[in-house]
């Protein structure tokens, strides 16, 4: 048994059921960037699968893709560059930029500052879906040279979604545990390493999360880039459909059928993520509203 057969794989597998795009890298380190649609391993954007979902999304009224390729690198440009923010203003800026993106002119009506639709949220078919396992990020001047967590999953080449998978072992009394510990270290996170004035990780690759997943298969939950241990929760129903059904699923299957529904995450994502302030800090909160089904994720972390 290993993680990749009892946990990742499956994982894939089920994502694929669902209409995700799966590109499965085995289980070694990756040594073509290429594969997992970049061309090198710095990048976290997946930019032609950006470039062909947004353009596509965007149409004149006589069905003409109308966004050039130097305004297709300024929106990348706007997602990529986040200067001086902290993990939690990035990440809050870039939320606002995928309801509301810009460019300065659209050159085939002559329109100013058009509005441009980085998703599809009432059709959720028209947005692409992948899902990269073994996903490698170098990282220069750190305290290892690269990272590789076990799936991303993006939406038209954005990275929403940083899925850590363990099994437990000999080596591995709490997974669960290590697998937060994981999650922190991919975004520099870790209180140890900054303590030690060193860096590790990638935190740009958590400018557009919207939530971290960690599981065992037999364990399975969610946070956001500001949840703290305590504040990660299993998901519980698979609405629409029946609930009834989630009583023969392991939580990572609920999870992935419910939350990772297209539909749904795309859902929470346009209706259900508020960033505000809290005793503590700024802070991001969720409530869930998903066909009219209300339900508060009772959760804040800072």
């Amino acid at each position: 048994m290993s993680e990749y057969t009892e946990v990742e794989q499956p994982f894939l597998q089920q994502l694929a059921q669902q209409g995700w795009q799966i590109i499965d890298q085995g289980q070694g380190i990756p040594q073509d960037p290429s594969i997992s649609l970049r061309g090198s391993f710095r990048e976290w954007l997946l930019p032609e699968v950006f470039n062909q979902a947004v353009s596509g999304l965007n149409k004149t009224t006589t069905g003409q893709q109308w966004l050039s390729a130097n305004q297709l690198l300024d929106l990348q440009s706007q997602i990529l560059r986040q200067p001086n923010r902290t993990l939690l203003g990035a990440n809050e800026a870039i939320q606002a930029l995928l309801f509301k993106a810009q460019v300065n002119v659209n050159e085939i009506t002559g329109e100013q500052d058009p509005v441009v639709k980085l998703i599809d949220f009432v059709h959720p078919e028209n947005n692409q879906f992948h899902a990269i396992n073994q996903f490698r990020i170098d990282t220069p001047g750190c305290v290892k040279q690269f990272i590789i967590p076990d799936i991303v999953l993006f939406v038209n080449g954005i990275p929403f979604t940083v899925v850590e998978c363990k099994l437990g072992g000999p080596n591995c009394a709490n997974p669960m545990q290590e697998a937060f510990v994981q999650l922190q270290r991919y975004r520099n996170a870790r209180k140890v390493t900054l303590q030690a004035g060193l860096k590790e990780g990638e935190p740009r690759l958590f400018h557009t999360n919207l939530l971290m997943i960690r599981s065992t298969s037999a364990e399975a939950d969610y946070g956001t880039v500001t949840s703290g241990e305590e504040h990660f929760y299993g998901w519980k129903t698979l609405w629409p459909d029946d609930d009834a059904l989630a009583k023969a699923m392991s939580p990572q299957q609920r999870l992935i059928a419910g939350m990772l529904h297209k539909p749904n995450l795309l859902q929470i994502l346009r209706t259900s993520t508020v960033f505000m302030d809290t005793d503590s800090g700024r802070a991001l909160k969720w409530y869930v509203v998903i066909n009219n089904f209300v339900r508060l994720i009772k959760y804040y972390s800072v």
